[in-house]
């Protein structure tokens, strides 16, 4: 056990434990590793390794290494110790035995080495990095390279059993099975931050550990070998020469069928029956000829030898890869796990998005099958049906639309009540005006001592929040404009945003900060640095989720676009499992120009960001806000609004015209006609019935009636 600056041992017994080892070290422990010869292993953050050996009271060995994570093979006798910095990593190996601790040697890496360990037999030594990769070392082949595993995150955390490898990061984890260097479980998103892994012995349960508390996940894995494998007769090995980036497996009679099943255990079908996967993977037994020139029959052989596959990359040191496998008198041996490696698809990644290669004889793909399939993974990511398809049209109303709804001066901002009965408006008047949507008419109304810059809706529908030029934000009851509660920042602010599940909160957009308070007292809960100014925010309806979209620093002028403002061109994530004090940076997107507008889609699915650059981004938040498609404009955006169905998103600006987008298919279904100056805010009603926008140089709110179609789409 590890405390701040303290190493503690206990021997664990039948009746209690006892206390082996009571060590101070100078600063703080970062790793340990114990060994099966009773040496114990600190790796501290001044760079230095401390070995103590449990069965005396000898000074331990120190060793000057930089530390991410500490590793003993199994035998005990060899310590690796990942580490690296400023994109170049290294394992440090070390051979430790009764009286000191010898450098053994150094394996070098693309990126930062996080964490390594050896398998059970000590023949592999897995090294994870932060470029997200996971390099597998043949121990007894020097440590070289034999193969990569890719995942999709930084790779923090291993653990392994028997052939299976699981792999963790910050929130996600993933599962290989390293004789076919296949992925065979990926797990959910994790909503809480991981803070270690572990696979039981018999690879029945994965252990998460996470702040406060671990989970248990039950597996089941099965692995049928239906024939076994013939190594070729000494006649048959070519060694081959230089460096060989891939092998060719000869089909024969007597091939290998691995049926590799990794599920969770006992699911039922429904949300979870996703995470099922089962996969057949043939290999086949002899290696084809690589150069029947280094042959010479009737030679005897003791050593057969094989290139692994590794790719060195331009700039890259190339790696020798060339191994022997020491052959029996018989000439029967069992396979490196590399030689039974199988190829299940060939991905051609030269065009802009990935294309499936056809073999020989086979149909290709038709183009609309083509662009249903890419619909189909984009509806995937997105948690939308593929087989629906949405229409929108102006609808036909009495009287011309728009419908004008009159201000006395410009309208800088609006919002739809959560039922879609009425909104709520305001601007340079300096009058927030709650209007009926059916009746067109003023419900209720208040003055405000100076021009508002922002308004809206508490998702529950039971106040109305409102930002004026003067720094202060106001709470009223919905229904009545009734003042609640007032609050006078310090800082400029241009944006709002409120959620009520599962507590009452509004968030303010201010210059480098989010405040949040909480409803309706409006006391501060907290202030979560972003660097610029928060142009707009959105909370995740149900995952408790912030996103603020940022630009330029006010106090660096509005107007002064030469300057760089570096970070300052960002939107950023947060998260909080109690919505309270406690609030963790999920994501931070960068931009060339300054992102104007955040929206999460009413299903909190997607998250759709746009700005200066012209396009409208939709990142997944199931796959850790991935981007998952672009939809590119003719302008800057300023606003976004989806409709409830999460399916279409409208988009304004400085195009000075809204744009309605059919998520799903990537096209426009609507354009509204032009206006007379930019577009500053829109929003759909959640009833679909009504689509509001306001803009500058005009004061009125325009309210277009709308009819929403959705209907299955036949391909």
């Amino acid at each position: 056990v590890a405390n701040a600056f303290l190493v503690t041992v206990h021997r664990l017994m039948s009746k209690g434990q006892e206390a082996v080892l009571n060590q101070k070290v100078t600063s703080n422990v970062v790793a340990l590793a114990f060994s099966a010869q009773h040496f114990l292993a600190v790796g501290t953050i001044e760079k230095k390794v401390l070995v103590f050996h449990l069965e005396d009271n000898k000074e331990p060995a120190i060793l000057s290494v930089q530390v991410n994570s500490l590793c003993f093979s199994p035998a005990g006798n060899l310590l690796a110790v990942p580490g690296g910095s400023d994109g170049s990593g290294k394992v440090s190996l070390w051979q430790v035995a009764g009286e000191s601790c010898e450098f053994a040697g150094l394996v070098k890496t693309r990126n930062v080495a996080n964490v390594a360990c050896f398998t059970e037999p000590g023949k592999v030594l897995a090294v994870g990095c932060e470029d997200s990769r996971v390099v597998l070392l043949a121990v007894e082949h020097g440590f070289k390279c034999w193969s990569e595993l890719r995942c999709n995150f930084p790779v923090h955390y291993l653990t392994l059993s028997g052939s299976f490898l699981a792999a963790g990061g910050d929130r996600d984890i993933c599962v290989f099975n390293i004789s076919s260097s296949q992925i065979a479980l990926q797990l959910p998103r994790q909503e809480e931050r991981i803070q270690g892994i572990s696979l039981s012995t018999s690879g029945s349960l994965l252990a998460c550990c996470f702040r406060g508390h671990v989970t248990l996940l039950p597996l089941e894995s099965a692995t049928e070998v239906r024939t076994s494998m013939k190594v070729p007769d000494d006649k048959d090995r070519y060694k081959s020469r230089g460096t060989v980036t891939s092998l060719s497996l000869k089909s024969s009679p007597s091939d290998v069928m691995h049926t590799i099943h990794l599920s969770f255990a006992d699911v039922q079908a429904g949300q979870d029956a996703g995470l099922q996967v089962s996969r057949s993977l043939k290999s086949t037994g002899s290696c084809a000829n690589l150069d029947a020139g280094d042959a010479e029959e009737g030679k005897p052989s003791f050593h057969k030898s094989v290139s692994l596959p590794f790719e060195s990359k331009a700039g890259e040191d190339s790696i020798d890869t060339e191994a022997y496998i020491p052959v029996d008198g018989d000439g029967e041996v069992s396979p490196p796990p590399w030689l039974l490696k199988p190829r299940i698809s060939v991905t051609d990644m030269s065009q802009g998005e990935a294309s499936r290669c056809t073999t020989p004889g086979e149909k290709e793909e038709d183009p609309e099958a083509r662009a249903l399939r890419k619909r189909q993974l984009l509806a995937r990511d997105l948690g939308l049906d593929p087989a629906i398809q949405s229409k929108i049209s102006i609808a036909e109303r009495e009287g011309e639309a728009p419908i004008k709804l009159k201000h006395k001066d410009e309208v800088q901002s609006l919002s739809f009540h959560p039922s879609g009965s009425s909104l709520v408006a305001g601007g340079y008047d300096q009058e927030l005006v709650l209007w009926n949507a059916d009746s067109h008419s003023v419900t209720a109304q208040h003055h405000i001592e100076s021009e508002i810059v922002a308004v809206c809706f508490s998702p529950c529908g039971e106040y109305v929040f409102c930002a004026d030029s003067e720094r202060e934000i106001n709470v009223f009851k919905a229904n009545t404009l009734e003042l609640l509660a007032a609050e006078v920042l310090k800082e400029h602010f241009g944006c709002l945003a409120g959620i009520s599940s599962p507590t009452q909160l509004l968030a303010v957009g201010c210059t480098a900060v989010v405040k949040i308070f909480s409803v309706p007292k409006l006391e501060e809960v907290i202030s979560l640095e972003h660097g610029g100014q928060v142009h707009s925010l959105s909370f995740s309806p149900s995952l408790g989720m912030l996103a603020a979209a940022g630009g330029i620093d006010l106090t660096n002028g509005l107007l002064d676009y030469t300057k760089d403002h570096g970070d300052c061109k960002k939107a950023m994530v947060w998260k909080s499992t109690d919505m309270a004090g406690l609030w963790d940076e999920v994501t931070t997107i960068n931009y060339k120009d300054f992102c104007h507008a955040a929206a999460f889609s009413p299903c909190g699915t997607a998250l759709a960001l746009a700005g200066e650059d012209r396009m409208i981004s939709i990142l997944s938040v199931g796959k850790n806000f991935q981007k998952a498609t672009e939809l590119p404009c003719g302008a800057g955006i300023r606003c976004l609004s989806w409709s409830y169905s999460s399916r279409l998103l409208a988009s304004a600006g400085e195009d000075m015209r809204v744009s309605v987008w059919d998520v799903l298919f990537k096209r426009v279904v609507l354009h509204l006609p032009k206006a007379d100056d930019w577009l500053c805010s829109l929003s759909f009603s959640s009833d679909s019935k009504w689509l509001a926008t306001c803009g500058y140089g005009q004061n009125t709110v325009d309210l277009w009636p709308i009819e929403v179609e959705e209907k299955e789409f036949l391909c």
